[in-house]
């Protein structure tokens, strides 16, 4: 009874506080030190939930790792800066748009207007180092002291609830699936949000009809999983000065795979996020609603291949249980005919 609260508090913490944190890098600034965060957030989704053996595993790991690249980067960025307001670099050497401003930049170091730059420019360009770097230290601080302990093995009729409420959670979450999977298919129609559509409309169908979901069904998740991560990454880059530069945003190619131009780069202000004209909000939210439909296809994916090794762990304790029920049997039979012997 003590543990699920416990349970439920860190892994909530490690889930929103992690999220928040990179999805404030990755959405409001676009280079390459972003990219970075976006590879931690696309990996969130797939990690277990913070105890004694993930946090020596691989979500210890990847704390570990964010706090070295948060930390790295907010060094780069300060040593960038001091170098700037010393006058290493002048203003005849780092001329906006300028090829060598356009790849520091694009890396992730912004030279900032000392007269004409805002104070929320400065914190949209500075901040989300500090705050993932802060958050990825916090989380792993707190998950380290108040981690889940590590489960001690199902007994008994344990076992059987337990396999009872993951047939219970095969139905939720084949419900979020298809209902992730229809948001993100109407949401912003184009040929990508075409194969969420009509993965919808294959999904309900089948179930509709009663069909056993089988194996292939997790496949395709899997799949449809890298497909969603593949359309955050590029709409991600899109918002770049380089590839807009390449890939015009009126051309017919972006516009029919989905991948709109949020963004827009303005010499004369190159460190202020600017819009484009035509942007609306349906443009605007479609990235988080895309990233949405990743998470809950990751946790799906996640699901499927934990439950196979807990199927395996469930059903060899369900077999040595048997064997120890019938070495009590036979051991009991055999002193009831040594009883019966001596008489």
């Amino acid at each position: 009874m003590v543990q699920v609260p416990k349970r439920v508090v860190c892994n909530a913490v490690f889930r929103l506080g992690i999220g928040v944190a990179l999805i404030s890098s990755v959405y409001f600034r676009f280079n390459l030190f972003s990219l970075l965060y976006l590879v931690f957030l696309l990996w969130l989704p797939l990690l277990s939930s913070p105890s004694d053996k993930t946090m020596q595993g691989l979500t210890g790991l990847y704390l570990r790792l964010l706090i070295a690249t948060s930390c790295l980067i907010c060094i780069m960025q300060l040593i960038f800066l001091l170098m700037i307001v010393a006058g290493a670099h002048s203003t005849e050497t780092l001329v906006f748009c300028s090829h060598r401003e356009t790849i520091l930049r694009h890396i992730g170091f912004t030279m900032l207007h000392e007269d004409r730059t805002t104070l929320p420019d400065a914190v949209r360009l500075i901040l989300p180092d500090v705050i993932s770097l802060v958050s990825s230290i916090s989380v792993h601080a707190f998950c380290t002291k108040y981690r889940m302990p590590k489960r001690r093995p199902l007994r008994g009729k344990e076992i059987i609830s337990a396999l009872t409420s993951h047939s219970f959670y095969d139905t939720i979450q084949y419900f979020s699936v298809n209902l992730s999977l229809c948001v993100a298919g109407i949401f912003y129609p184009s040929l990508t949000s075409a194969v969420y559509f009509f993965s919808f409309i294959f999904f309900t169908s089948w179930w509709s009809a009663k069909r056993e979901v089988g194996a292939w069904f997790s496949y395709l998740v899997l799949i449809i999983m890298a497909i969603c991560g593949a359309h955050v990454t590029l709409l991600f880059l899109y918002q770049m000065q380089f590839f807009q530069n390449h890939v015009h945003p009126d051309k017919l190619a972006p516009r029919l795979f989905g991948i709109s131009a949020l963004a827009r780069t303005d010499c004369d202000r190159p460190y202020t996020l600017t819009l484009h004209e035509r942007v609306n909000w349906t443009h605007e939210v479609n990235p988080l609603v895309v990233y949405l439909c990743y998470c809950v296809l990751a946790v799906r994916s996640r699901y499927w291949f934990f439950r196979g090794k807990l199927q395996e762990r469930m059903m060899a304790q369900i077999e040595q249980i048997a064997s120890q029920e019938l070495q009590k049997k036979a051991a009991a039979q055999s002193v009831s005919r040594n009883q019966r012997e001596t008489y």
